[in-house]
């Protein structure tokens, strides 16, 4: 009966020396930088199209990962794919923090339906809701962005010059660009000697303007162009 008696009174020390030690080294753990789960994420640039939310919603399935433990290059990776997102830098800060700063993509024209394009030629597809408002119309073949880019920077500078604005420039498969004014005047410039045919707009843009307001500019011509005009005002025929 002595040793039974003996082996409970020590169960007692040996059961909470136990514990004692699995608390230890779950205090430990908790402290441990590569258990301390990322819960919070800050982010330090000013957005001016993409939302705050948008950037967490995505890192909230990659969250919860101790502090080292957490992989920067999938964080980098899911941020990037936002379509404003131009560059991400992160930032782990003690305990829970990961800190984000993010480049937008600056918008140089709306491309089809649908989509932007940037001054370089970088397509990407936002929210509708976030599309700004005023941006000239550019639209191609697949892989024709840059191209057609350069080609209204160009062409817009030259218009400009003579108060003319343009709202858009098309490119079809087949090569040929046609162009749109701001008082919706539409021009047809072909496919081949593209600065010649505006030059040959530019230079005669007095009599054209002479006969009324243009509809449609046709350049398409080796040494000429076609014109169609509006109709003319009732109350301004009239007088």
């Amino acid at each position: 009966m002595k040793p039974a008696a003996f082996l409970r009174r020590k169960r007692g020390p040996i059961l909470f020396l136990a514990l004692a030690g699995g608390l230890a080294w779950g205090s430990a753990r908790l402290l441990d930088p590569l258990y301390v789960p990322v819960s919070r994420v800050r982010v330090e640039s000013h957005l001016d199209r993409l939302d705050t939310a948008e950037v967490k919603a995505a890192l909230d399935p990659l969250l919860g990962r101790g502090f080292f433990a957490l992989d920067l290059e999938r964080v980098r990776a899911a941020i990037q794919a936002l379509p404003w997102v131009a560059e991400v830098r992160l930032r782990r800060v003690w305990p829970r923090t990961l800190v984000v700063r993010v480049r937008e993509r600056r918008a140089f024209a709306r491309w089809g339906d649908a989509a932007l394009v940037t001054a370089n030629g970088e397509v990407f597809q936002p929210r509708r809701a976030s599309i700004p408002h005023g941006l000239p119309r550019l639209d191609g073949p697949p892989g024709s962005a840059p191209l057609v880019v350069a080609a209204y920077q160009g062409l817009a500078r030259r218009l400009a010059e003579k108060a003319l604005r343009l709202t858009a420039l098309q490119r079809s498969p087949r090569g040929a660009w046609s162009a749109r004014l701001g008082d919706g005047t539409r021009i047809e410039l072909g496919a081949e000697a593209l600065e010649a045919r505006l030059e040959r707009l530019l230079n005669h843009l007095d009599a054209i303007r002479a006969g009324g307001r243009p509809a449609r500019i046709d350049l398409r011509y080796a040494a000429g162009f076609a014109v169609a005009w509006h109709p003319p005002d009732p109350e301004n025929h009239s007088q």
